[in-house]
């Protein structure tokens, strides 16, 4: 697991948002109790829970003072079953992690080939899942009014397979050898 100045060295390269993004969302998440603050010299772990609060907080389009509310707003969208999109989020990352990816291989194939649509006009999230020979198949959490249809404006925004394997593979990572090396 990484500590939290680990996550906001990486997060900026592996996502594609600009650091001062990341930097000023990290920072009113961590204000408002959603991400762990560093006590003394110790940096805090964060988790796949943490980085899906970030980036959700990068993607939402929001002014960075109100980028934990819309975190947490669209963490807390739930589907016609219950289960909330930031969960459904934290478990795709989870699945690439290499310590139990045998337990895991079939999800984590699944997520790698899957990709998240975050819609900026009505608190909604869509988790795409495509799979060869298949039609893709859609999970929404949150608002099931229709989308927008007006040319020319995009109102939502969409995360990767890519950028999701990515982060996770980057949370998922022994850090422990990069720590010792600083120390040193």
């Amino acid at each position: 697991m990484p500590t939290a100045p680990e996550l906001l060295k990486s997060f900026p390269a592996i996502t594609g948002f600009r650091a001062s993004t990341v930097n000023a969302v990290y920072r009113t998440e961590r204000e408002d109790g959603l991400i762990p603050k560093c006590e003394g010299s110790s940096h805090a772990d964060v988790d796949s829970t943490h980085a899906t609060l970030l980036l959700l907080g990068c993607v939402a389009d929001v002014p960075a003072h109100n980028a934990a509310k819309a975190a947490q707003l669209y963490y807390d969208l739930r589907d016609k079953d219950g289960n909330r999109a930031g969960d459904a989020i934290a478990a795709m990352l989870d699945s690439f992690d290499p310590r139990g990816i045998e337990g895991h291989l079939s999800d984590a194939v699944n997520s790698y080939n899957a990709y998240v649509v975050v819609d900026l006009e009505r608190p909604r999230i869509s988790i795409v899942r495509e799979r060869a020979g298949r039609l893709p198949t859609e999970t929404v959490f949150g608002v099931k009014a229709a989308k927008s249809r007006e040319e020319g404006v995009s109102t939502t925004k969409r995360i990767s397979g890519k950028v999701l394997f990515e982060l996770a593979a980057f949370m998922n990572t022994d850090h422990w050898t990069a720590r010792v090396a600083n120390a040193a």
